[in-house]
């Protein structure tokens, strides 16, 4: 197995996903090509985004907003509907526009080539930003750990509704991208001493 890390200049944040860290609200995981995972109440299969909570108090998401234009940030707001502390919300990404449970639906869905995917609060600060990632049926993007947004991996498979700490990663099969980082502020220098983005690529064959 060997491993290899390149550094690039900050062209990287229109190549890879990343996202900003948000503030106990985040995107803890998404899927673009939604196969056999979950269904709606309709029956259907479409894209969804799961919020997560990982404050000890209650988030009224009343005018939160998400989208997938960073020119249009409040493409769909949320009405009023309260996230508990430290527990999840799925929100199907199916252009179908509807409020409250049994899910929430969105007016746009995510292309499964990538789509930004935002959340941004009700001052309208994006507070939570993937960029577009590509996804193959039923595997998912998202936190490696739940709302920590500085370690983002695919998954292989997705734990919608549920905590994302145990669930296997595509990086376990292959040549992949296996992590990166886009603000290396001390964490490692290049050759001519500077903290440059970077990108972890991994031979798990």
């Amino acid at each position: 197995m060997r491993k290899f890390i390149y550094f690039i200049a900050l062209l990287i944040v229109f190549l890879l996903p990343v996202t900003t860290r948000a503030q106990g609200l985040v995107i803890n995981e998404m899927m673009s090509a939604n196969a056999t995972t979950i269904a709606d109440e309709d029956g259907d299969f479409s894209d969804w985004i799961e919020l997560y909570n990982g404050t000890n108090d209650t988030i009224n998401l009343a005018g939160y907003t998400l989208s997938d234009k960073l020119g249009q940030p409040a493409k769909w707001t949320f009405t009023d509907y309260l996230l508990a502390p430290n527990s999840y919300l799925i929100v199907f990404a199916s252009g179908k526009d509807r409020q409250g449970l049994p899910y929430f639906h969105t007016n746009f869905s995510i292309k499964d080539e990538g789509e930004d995917v935002l959340l941004s609060n009700p001052q309208g600060e994006i507070i939570s930003h993937y960029n577009p990632v590509p996804l193959t049926d039923d595997n998912s993007y998202g936190c490696r750990t739940d709302g920590n947004t500085s370690n983002m991996v695919f998954f292989l498979g997705a734990t919608p509704g549920n905590t994302n700490n145990h669930q296997p990663l595509i990086s376990s099969q292959g040549f992949v991208i296996n992590e990166m980082m886009s603000a290396n502020a001390t964490t490692i220098t290049d050759e001519d001493g500077d903290y440059s983005d970077w990108i972890e690529l991994y031979n798990g064959t």
